[in-house]
């Protein structure tokens, strides 16, 4: 079973996986080796243990072993979307500029990602978040940027930001405060210490 299987290490994983996108974001081996770790510790969870009996693998779809065990995982589809999701996530805890990436776990990734999923698209909060993540400034000006102007990053919600094109992104910096200040409050960000203006980081 091992034979066959598409061995995942941390220079290879991401392509395996279908991330390259992830891949041009990150900043050295450092962090690609922790979101390997990331997604070993996932997939340590779903693994076929040597001696048990797995399921039989859909035909053009390989088994994946992670490097340095004999742990076998063959991915469904709800496995790997959640798989991807925890990925994006670990990469987004370290564009946020987190200083150490080997804190990304797997518990602080999956509290994060259930936070993110109950942002309101509509309400331009998924929007916000998904900016604070990207190079860039973090203050409400800096985020407003990288959004006012631009193609809007959910053109399948009913996002209430759109400029008149329905195509645009029209936030405006009191709106971006404001969105940013009630996530605060709800403990999904954190303002950044001794900073003015204000500038502001995940909570995870």
């Amino acid at each position: 079973m091992s034979e066959s299987a598409s061995i995942l290490t941390p220079d290879t994983f991401l392509q395996v996986l279908g991330l390259p996108d992830i891949e041009r974001k990150l900043n050295g081996a450092e962090q690609r080796i922790a979101l390997f770790a990331l997604a070993a510790e996932f997939l340590g969870d779903q693994a076929v243990f040597p001696g048990t009996t797995a399921p039989p693998t859909p035909t053009g779809e390989l088994p994946l072993r992670i490097l340095g065990t004999s742990l076998v995982v063959r991915l469904t589809g709800p496995v790997e979307a959640e798989l991807k999701a925890l990925i994006a996530v670990g990469a987004y805890i370290l564009g946020s500029g987190h200083p150490d990436p080997q804190a990304i776990t797997l518990v602080a990734a999956t509290a994060l990602l259930t936070r993110i999923r109950k942002l309101d698209v509509d309400l331009g909060e998924r929007s916000v978040v998904d900016a604070l993540g990207e190079p860039g400034g973090k203050s409400a000006r800096g985020i407003m940027l990288k959004l006012y102007g631009r193609p809007c990053r959910h053109p399948r919600s009913n996002c209430r930001f759109r400029a008149g094109d329905q195509v645009h992104c029209a936030i405006s910096l009191d709106t971006t405060k404001a969105i940013l200040e009630g996530l605060t409050a709800q403990g999904v960000l954190r303002t950044l210490p001794y900073i003015n203006p204000p500038e502001y980081g995940v909570v995870f």
